[in-house]
């Protein structure tokens, strides 16, 4: 049942009774007049509904089918020989039926913002005017429904902005979003516990619209938050709604080190910067990398490429990307190559990036230029060996009485290869010398 707000007037029975008679009996036509019964005209939409009493009257209400745009109409009953009018939108003024008992119905549109109340004037034998105004009943707010941050996203953000949307099914009820955040859980939420932080929103300006929160402080460290909601048009209020929850991560993330080898089973063997053959690579010119990240809040993203650029280069448009902390198969040629990672966490933070510097060579030097035996010496007890090779290389020569050899020079050019050679070696007089010559390029 509504409410009816009673104000009473005193005003003079002989001027109210002036303005009573002098009105034209066409005044008193009404679409949907009732007399001596409680009940709406047979051409209304339904049964009607009472919206309120004075003094034992019944004041009703219901649609009319004849207008698309709705709007009340109204009906009051009266048997005690009171007269009656509306004063608002709209006019009615009631008048004695031959049996005592009269009626009166009128109606008004509720189309603005702000639907205007409905009014009605009862003017007792007293001489006492008693104005009624009709209240329209409150609808409580709809139940809020999630906007923003999207559930378990990831942010960066200390003071996370939430947004949820403010509906409420009375087109004029403007309100605002009640909001909670809760570091334990979604229950905890719910029974405002552990809460970091909570707030109002701005009122909104319609009865449908999109509201927002931000903290006006941290609401703390690294980890996992849930949120809710409720809405409020100042009247009533929703029940809270748990709307989701966000993970926060303000760390950095980080690659300790870059590590290769030969295959997923050999992610390290190799070191950076030094240079490996062919069969370092299992004789299939691929290597694998695998690196050390820190753990981390969020799941991070590694963004990885190899190119023959030493300088930071991953941008992030990167096609090449990889969520587990190794990356297999990658394939490589002869020479200094880069191979670069960068971690990017799920609220979208970089770290540093990191490189592995490849030197790979293949192919072995070719040795030229030395004779397959040096023939006899005299008169000396050393021996210059002499040779060439098609790269830079080292310097060494093996020697000794048989074909085992024996004896080993040391090896020298390793800090500066070349690619002429020369050694002497020491020899004992009248004997048969074995030696030969070992080249080693990067």
């Amino acid at each position: 049942m509504q409410n009816l707000k009673i104000i009473n007037i005193k005003i003079l029975l002989t001027i109210l009774l002036f303005v009573f008679f002098m009105l034209p009996l066409q005044t008193f036509a009404t679409a949907y007049s009732v007399s001596g019964t409680q009940s709406p005209d047979v051409t209304t939409i339904n049964t009607g509904e009472p919206i309120g009493t004075y003094n034992g009257r019944s004041i009703w209400s219901w649609l009319d089918p004849g207008n698309t745009t709705r709007y009340l109409s109204w009906v009051m009953i009266d048997t005690d020989d009171d007269a009656i009018l509306d004063y608002g939108p709209g006019w009615c003024i009631g008048y004695d039926l031959p049996s005592d008992e009269w009626g009166c119905s009128g109606n008004f549109f509720t189309t603005s913002p702000t639907p205007v109340g409905l009014y009605i004037a009862i003017i007792g034998s007293s001489g006492t005017v008693t104005i009624a105004e009709y209240v329209p009943p409150n609808t409580t707010p709809s139940a809020p429904t999630l906007v923003s941050p999207a559930n378990a996203s990831y942010t960066s953000d200390t003071t996370p902005t939430l947004s949820a949307n403010y509906s409420d099914s009375d087109t004029s009820d403007v309100g605002t979003t009640n909001y909670r955040m809760s570091s334990g859980t979604a229950q905890n939420c719910l029974d405002n516990t552990n809460i970091v932080a909570s707030g109002t929103s701005s009122a909104t300006s319609t009865n449908n619209e999109n509201t927002t929160y931000t903290p006006g402080s941290s609401i703390g460290s690294s980890g996992t938050y849930y949120w809710c909601a409720q809405n409020d048009d100042g009247v009533a209020q929703s029940a809270w709604t748990s709307m989701g929850s966000f993970i926060l991560d303000i760390t950095v993330p980080d690659i300790v080190a870059i590590d290769a080898g030969a295959s997923s089973g050999d992610r390290t063997s190799l070191t950076s910067n030094t240079y490996f053959k062919y069969t370092d690579t299992g004789s299939d010119d691929q290597l694998s990398f695998s690196w050390t990240d820190p753990s981390s809040v969020s799941d991070d993203t590694f963004y990885y490429e190899l190119n023959a650029d030493s300088s930071s280069t991953i941008t992030g448009d990167e096609l090449l990307t990889t969520v587990t902390p190794y990356i297999d198969e990658i394939t490589i040629t002869e020479g200094t190559s880069y191979f670069h990672v960068r971690p990017k966490n799920g609220a979208t933070t970089w770290g540093t990036e990191r490189t592995f510097i490849i030197n790979y060579d293949k192919t072995n030097p070719t040795i030229s230029n030395t004779s397959n035996s040096l023939g006899y010496l005299s008169n000396t007890q050393t021996a210059t060996i002499t040779w060439a090779t098609d790269e830079a290389s080292s310097t060494q020569v093996e020697y000794g009485l048989t074909n085992s050899y024996g004896s080993t020079t040391t090896e020298t050019d390793t800090t500066t290869r070349v690619t002429s050679h020369t050694v002497e070696i020491p020899l004992a007089p009248c004997q048969l010398y074995h030696l030969r010559v070992i080249s080693k390029d990067q």
